[in-house]
């Protein structure tokens, strides 16, 4: 099962909004391959929202020496195809929205001879806040809501560098999900992640 733990930071929330940083962890099978960020220029600087850089705290003096989408895409698309030609899952908090936002860049910025975006990211997607629903609902943890903080405080766990980062961010979701993958292994030893990520409600575009 090839899995891709995914965050992204935009320039804000509206339809014109951009990437302007991706982040994610690689996982084959069951073990982590890789893990990256890149950050990326905007093609469009009107749609930069000051609450957007406010809370990533990227300036746009920052985002105007960046990599070009181009190369992020190009850089991207070979990475996630030296470990498996298969299509990833993504994984993360709230991951509809970084699925339609990489779609949506991974079309505009697409070589006309590279792999279209359902050649390597599958319609599937697995949301933090689906298996952190169940242990709420079980009684085993009480969220008071599903913002990855919360989530993250709940759990014991804590932010390596600045939350809203996008690195950051996909890290600590990762660690979250695992922390729920080993409680459900500690009472049953012989589930198996994929077992695990099977009975999890999974969405799909």
């Amino acid at each position: 099962m090839n899995l891709l733990y995914l965050d992204t930071e935009t320039t804000g929330l509206s339809e014109k909004a951009e990437i302007i940083q991706i982040a994610g962890i690689i996982e084959i099978d069951g073990v982590v391959k890789d893990e990256f960020i890149y950050n990326v220029q905007c093609v469009d600087y009107d749609c930069i929202e000051q609450g957007a850089l406010d809370i990533h705290k990227i300036t746009v003096e920052q985002i105007r020496g960046f990599k070009t989408p181009i190369s992020v895409l190009d850089e991207l698309n070979l990475r996630l195809e030296f470990y498996s030609m298969e299509p990833y899952i993504i994984v993360g908090q709230n991951p509809k929205f970084d699925y339609d936002m990489l779609s949506k860049f991974w079309k505009r910025h697409m070589a006309t001879d590279g792999r279209p975006f359902k050649k390597v990211i599958s319609y599937r997607y697995l949301d933090l806040i689906n298996i952190a629903g169940l242990f709420h609902m079980a009684g085993i943890f009480n969220f008071v809501d599903f913002k990855l903080g919360t989530i993250v405080n709940t759990l014991g766990l804590s932010f390596k560098g600045n939350a809203h980062n996008a690195l950051a961010d996909i890290k600590v979701t990762y660690e979250a999900w695992q922390y729920f993958i080993r409680y459900l292994q500690n009472i049953n030893p012989n589930l198996t992640p994929e077992n695990i990520v099977s009975k999890i409600p999974v969405n799909q575009v």
